[in-house]
Formats: C-alpha cells, sequence, structure tokens
C-alpha cells in the first residue's frame, strides 16, 4: 500500500514510522521548515520507559512540502488536530481524490466529516491507540490498542485490510464499527473535563484540589453526554452509568483520579497545552451547536468556555 502522511507531529511520525519500517511506500507531507529539518535528522522513535515497543530510527523516508497530485498514493492518514482539519481538507480539494481512501485521527462530529465523504472515496475513521511527545529530538511515544473503523459507505473490508497492516507493521490493532459513537461520548464526557483542567494550566494535581472545578467538570460530562442525546447520538458505554450518577460522585472519581495522574500522561497534558486547549474549546463549542443540542441549555459549559484562560 501507498501511504501519504498528512501531518509530521508526533502522533504522524510514529505512524508512519512504523508503516515505513515495515516496508511500505509512505510519504510524509510537512510543513517547509519541517521538511528541511527531518530530512536533515531523520525520524528517530523511542518507546517510553518500561513499555514494549522497537526504538525505530529512519534516515531515508520521503518528505514533500506541497502535494502535486494524488496519483501516487492509495491512502491518506489525516494526523492533525482538530482545529487543523479545516486547513488539511483545503489541501486535498483540488486533487482528484475519488480512488483514494481516507484514514481521520481527528475527533469530529459526523456533521463535520461530510466535506471528507465528497471528496474521498472511502473514509475511515480511526482512535490512535498512540501518546508521544517531543523529548531531546526524539519522539518518544507508548502504545496501546488502536482502533478503526469504516465511515459513511465504506466497505468493513477495507478496513479490515487496513486494521491488518497496521497490526503487521507492530501496532496492535483491531476493528471496532461503533467506533465513531464511541467516540463522541469520549467528546462529550470528557472534554468539559479537559476544559476543566484548562483553568489550572492542565495541572492536574491543583485541579484535584479546587471544588468548584471539579464540579463544573462534573456536571459539565452529564451536561455533554446530554447534548449528545439531544443531537439524536445515544451515549455509549460508561456514558450510560455516567449519566446516571450523581454529580457528587462523578466530582470524587475525578478529585482521586487527578490527584494520582503522574508520569507520561501528565507529562502530555502538559507539554501540549496549547494544542489540547484549542481543540477543547473547538469540540465543546461544536457540541453545544449540534442539531437538537443546541436548544438545550449548558450552564456548566458555558462557564467553562467563560473560564478558559486565553
Amino acid at each position: 500500500m501507498r501511504f501519504l502522511i498528512f501531518g509530521t507531529g508526533c502522533v504522524g511520525q510514529v505512524y508512519g514510522g512504523f508503516l515505513h519500517r515495515a516496508g511500505h511506500d509512505v510519504t510524509f507531507l510537512a510543513r517547509p521548515e519541517q521538511r528541511m529539518e527531518l530530512e536533515e535528522k531523520g525520524i528517530s522513535l523511542v518507546a517510553e520507559s518500561n513499555e514494549p515497543g522497537p526504538d525505530v530510527s529512519i534516515s531515508d523516508a520521503r518528505f514533500i512540502d506541497h502535494l502535486e497530485s494524488m496519483q501516487d498514493f492509495d491512502f491518506v492518514f489525516v494526523c492533525v488536530r482538530a482545529d487543523q482539519r479545516t486547513e488539511a481538507l483545503a489541501a486535498f480539494e483540488p486533487h482528484d481524490c475519488s480512488q483514494k481512501g481516507v484514514i481521520i485521527t481527528f475527533p469530529a462530529w459526523r456533521p463535520t466529516l461530510e466535506p471528507w465523504r465528497a471528496l474521498f472515496g472511502s473514509c475511515h475513521y480511526m482512535f490512535p491507540g498512540v501518546m508521544a511527545v517531543f523529548r531531546d529530538g526524539d519522539v518518544v511515544y507508548r502504545h496501546s490498542k488502536t482502533k478503526l473503523a469504516p465511515l459513511f459507505e465504506t466497505l468493513n473490508e477495507e478496513s479490515e485490510a487496513l486494521s491488518a497492516v497496521l497490526t503487521q507493521s507492530g501496532l496492535l490493532t483491531e476493528m471496532d464499527p461503533a467506533l465513531l459513537k464511541r467516540f463522541q461520548t469520549v467528546i462529550a464526557m470528557g472534554f468539559p473535563i479537559l476544559a476543566a483542567i484548562s483553568t489550572h494550566n492542565y495541572n492536574p494535581e491543583s485541579f484535584a484540589y479546587d471544588a468548584k472545578s471539579l464540579g463544573l467538570a462534573a456536571q459539565g460530562a452529564k451536561e455533554g453526554l446530554a447534548a449528545l442525546k439531544a443531537a439524536g447520538e445515544s451515549p455509549a458505554g460508561l456514558a450510560y452509568v455516567v449519566r446516571l450518577m450523581p454529580t457528587f460522585v462523578i466530582r470524587f472519581g475525578l478529585k482521586w483520579t487527578s490527584s494520582m495522574l503522574s508520569g507520561f500522561v501528565r507529562e502530555m497534558l502538559e507539554v501540549h497545552f496549547k494544542k489540547i486547549h484549542r481543540q477543547t474549546l473547538l469540540l465543546l463549542g461544536e457540541l453545544a451547536a449540534l442539531p437538537g443540542a443546541d436548544t438545550a441549555h449548558h450552564p456548566a459549559i458555558d462557564e467553562l468556555l467563560r473560564r478558559a484562560p486565553e
């Protein structure tokens, strides 16, 4: 398979690096300044301490800084944040992508995925099983299970083939046909919590001792799930339990979890502060504006957006 990796941040480098290492034809599309840097130093992936996974060093990868055509690619990995998806889509609009597949890794609601459906021949949704940060010039990563699902009318067989390719490349992957539904539940329930932590500059320890923020996060999570339901999207999995929980029980769980949070996850939150923050505010705004949800009241979410730091 011939892959184009759109986005050369940590996630793009990990997925593209593993695919390249397995012998696939991989091209990385980077910004001009990133292209020069990557061509000079290559890609260096280092497994987090005590985590399974190989260290990968690549010096012969192909990098480009603009897209002239799509004829050399079968699939595109769009490894960007939610707040960069409009820019990403614009890069492909001048080209014929009707016979190409796209793998979308950014969090999104169904309405925001429709333009990709109109442009590409097949669409897949992916929940990256990778957490990664830049550290001393390397991409330090830890990975669990990547989940992949077909979008719209895309055949299961194509997503299954992609899942097999990723697994064979060293990235444990599984098919989850309900992935988009599950991921939207995670967004609705989790992003109010991230917005609350943002008032503490994504320091979970100080957040754990702020009763006001804990209360807003707990109530905001319930409001997020209510907004999702009002929009016609049935919350999945843990959401059923959370919706029935009293707010004080959720608040206690958040306090305990936040006070215990340390190590790689905490480093991710603090290192990627601005990136996480931008897409948190974007997705909360989109949640409240979903058809049906836009008629409901979201006092805790509104308060979190008002209090969010610039």
